[in-house]
């Protein structure tokens, strides 16, 4: 099975040239990987969805938001994985970064009678002479960039992480959650604070703190009551911002536990691809490496021959030009 064939490209041609062993460990390495990606992405369209229901009351719109966040997350998800599946194959790193060290010992030939075939055995030869000398992974270099970049994918996950945790906690506790909305909603002090009133029953004469209190229990009642034409689907509430208040209270130190799982959770795939030997020391990173230097080395040969020939056809017309402009001499 190949899971991460059309996420990470773990295609059989690049692992042709690697033991069984070897390949079979990048398979299961990259399965491994996939399925963690495929369930990250899920769990965030399990909140969009969760977050619909909550501010529409609505399943259309519910999976409209799901498909939304869904796709946001899997374009930043795998944003983040990709940006850090480098090989740690320090050499072939520099040759695909910089490939002027192969390019300049070329300076100077003739081209114009190369074939493609000569030119895939060439590319060919590099392409072994690197395989072989390069074994054992070693990457040593390092440039202060790396630490910002890597902050920011860090705050990205964990804000990802945030709103993932938020909403799975809404959906795993909505029971208990709007048990207690159902507490608050019949309170007979918010319900006293919402009909608040001066002895004239004018609303003016009363204190500032006593209209805040007012205001605040009568828009907590308003937010309470089931539209009808909406009624509520899975929290009992119009204010998304009240149930994570009152889930807040709820949970306490337990929210925080969980917040801190959901981040490890997300936080994993990023680790593993940034710590493990199977993914920066890996074969299929290596042999991808020894394939893009391949195609920009054959392409530079190419390109060059191709070149030259232009120069000398530019060349040869030029000297025509100037050949026939030389006026005829009177004998």
């Amino acid at each position: 099975m190949n899971l991460g064939k059309y996420i990470f490209g773990t295609r059989t041609f690049l692992l042709e040239k690697v033991e069984e062993k070897a390949r079979l460990g990048q398979y299961r390495a990259y399965n491994l990987l996939a399925l963690m990606f495929y369930t990250l992405v899920f769990a965030c369209f399990i909140s969009g969805i969760v977050y619909g229901l909550v501010l529409f009351n609505s399943w259309l719109w519910a999976i409209v938001m799901g498909l939304f966040l869904g796709f946001i997350s899997f374009v930043l998800l795998i944003l983040v994985l990709f940006l850090n599946l480098t090989t740690n194959h320090q050499d072939l790193y520099n040759h695909m970064t910089n490939m002027s060290s192969i390019f300049k010992q070329y300076e100077g030939q003739d081209f114009t009678h190369l074939s493609d075939e000569e030119a895939i055995k060439i590319v060919h030869e590099q392409k072994m002479l690197l395989r072989e000398t390069n074994h054992t992974p070693s990457f040593d270099h390092f440039h202060i960039s790396g630490i910002f970049s890597s902050a920011i994918k860090v705050v990205l996950i964990l804000v990802i992480s945030c709103v993932v945790a938020n909403a799975m906690e809404l959906l795993m506790f909505r029971h208990s959650l709007n048990n207690s909305l159902a507490q608050i909603e019949a309170n007979p002090m918010i319900n006293a604070a919402a009909e608040l009133r001066d002895s004239t029953g004018s609303l003016n004469a009363l204190s500032s703190d006593d209209q805040q209190k007012q205001v605040m229990a009568k828009w907590t009642l308003d937010m309470l009551k089931e539209n009808p034409d909406k009624p509520f689907q899975l929290i009992h509430s119009q204010s998304i911002l009240l149930a994570f208040d009152i889930l807040d209270m709820s949970l306490g130190k337990f929210k925080i536990i969980m917040d801190i799982l959901f981040a490890l959770l997300f936080l994993t795939p990023f680790v593993l691809v940034r710590k493990s030997h199977e993914y920066g020391g890996g074969e299929l990173l290596k042999e991808a490496a020894l394939m893009d230097i391949s195609i920009s080395y054959y392409a530079f040969l190419v390109t060059q021959r191709e070149s030259q020939k232009i120069t000398q056809l530019i060349q040869s017309e030029y000297d025509y030009q100037a050949l026939v402009s030389i006026p005829k001499m009177n004998t």
